[in-house]
């Protein structure tokens, strides 16, 4: 089960850099704590991504297309996502 959920994750993850449209990225750029995240992302994405799949009041669904949206690199996610 755990391997299925990390594929899913991934996958979720790998069609949101590539489906979302730009019009997403730029609304995300208008929200300060969201703009904070994604220069958390930029240096220390696996972090980020392993402290935020930890907490329960984000659902996992939402993670993986919000990181689809930052600069986060897919090595980062991936290992963030496993561990």
């Amino acid at each position: 089960m755990w391997a299925a959920a990390s594929l899913g994750a991934c996958a979720a993850f790998t069609v949101g850099r590539t489906v979302l449209p730009v019009r997403f990225r730029e609304r995300l750029e208008r929200h300060p704590s969201l703009m904070r995240l994604t220069s958390l992302v930029e240096h220390r994405g696996m972090e980020v991504a392993l402290l935020l799949r930890l907490t329960p009041a984000v659902p996992t669904r939402v993670l993986n297309y919000l990181f689809a949206l930052t600069p986060i690199r897919t090595r980062d996610f991936v290992l963030g996502t496993l561990v």
